[in-house]
């Protein structure tokens, strides 16, 4: 599919003589628009070349850098062309994918744990029992403005973490990264979009799981379905870390269950879906072909 996408927007044209050249030069300009051609583009037609008006110059087996053409001394040289106008799947052929390299976005891409579940799946489960709690006022502070109940509760849920922190490393079990401080922003409370890196939401997360569980009375119906989809994940995480690198046919199953009722779970409270709750599906699923 991606090679085939690539094809139908390539043009290759031979440039034979200085006279080609210039004539191709003379009719290039830069159009850096988003809607544009993205690069250097014939902004009008050359019919006597076969190419069509908007066509883009593109990296090629003979001119690496495009800039090059304007002092090219070589003929003939082969250079490509790009046609936004039959663009589907690609933007660009990548240089990396070849049958050279032996490399194809088929067999050598793949949704990987930290992107789709610690940056993905797991940040949305915990901005939205977060913003549950605070809108709750878990804290019992009795703020007046949206503002000071957010900051407040920054620092409840930080002195909270600490705290659960130090009772991991007394058992032994230290988390891998520990959040310093914490800010409405970091915790998605602004924007419902977390701003931490992937071990720090990690090493939080089964934290957030606890408070939810001890305030599940004010998260409501809404709460504990929250909960239930955050046990599904930490389950998730118990089975994969259990199993050798090649997983037997029933650990499988049950990781992609747990995965299948994550996603219901989130969905029911309130959490908004995106393409890495499809993702962990299919991460999940991939593990009876690995």
């Amino acid at each position: 599919m991606y090679d085939d996408a690539c094809v139908a927007c390539e043009v290759e044209f031979v440039v034979l003589s200085e006279r080609v050249r210039k004539a191709i030069c003379n009719t290039l300009v830069s159009d850096a628009r988003d809607r544009g051609g993205r690069g250097r583009v014939l902004a009008t037609a050359l019919p006597d070349f076969g190419l069509s008006a908007g066509a883009r110059l593109e990296p090629g087996l003979d001119l690496l850098n495009v800039a090059r053409i304007d002092t090219l001394e070589e003929f003939p040289t082969s250079i490509m062309f790009w046609r936004r106008s039959t663009e589907t799947r690609a933007r660009h052929r990548n240089p990396i994918f070849s049958s050279k390299t032996g490399i194809s976005p088929a067999t050598s891409i793949c949704v990987d744990e930290l992107h789709t579940i610690n940056l993905g799946v797991m940040q949305r489960l915990m901005a939205e029992i977060i913003d549950v709690l605070v809108t709750a006022d878990f804290s019992r502070s009795r703020c007046t403005t949206r503002e000071t109940l957010m900051l407040h509760s920054c620092e409840v849920i930080l002195a909270g973490a600490i705290r659960y922190y130090d009772e991991r490393r007394r058992r032994g079990r230290p988390v891998a990264t520990e959040v310093g401080q914490l800010t409405p922003h970091m915790l998605g409370l602004e924007s419902g979009t977390m701003h931490l890196k992937a071990m720090e939401t990690y090493g939080l997360f089964s934290f957030v799981l606890q408070l939810l569980e001890e305030h599940i009375g004010l998260a409501g119906e809404q709460g504990r379905h929250l909960l239930a989809a955050g046990k599904e994940l930490e389950r998730w995480f118990e089975i994969s870390a259990a199993e050798p690198r090649v997983m037997s046919d029933a650990a499988c199953t049950a990781l992609f269950k747990c995965a299948v009722r994550h996603v219901c779970f989130a969905r029911d409270g309130g959490v908004a879906m995106t393409p890495k709750h499809h993702f962990f599906l299919h991460l999940s699923a991939r593990r009876f072909r690995a």
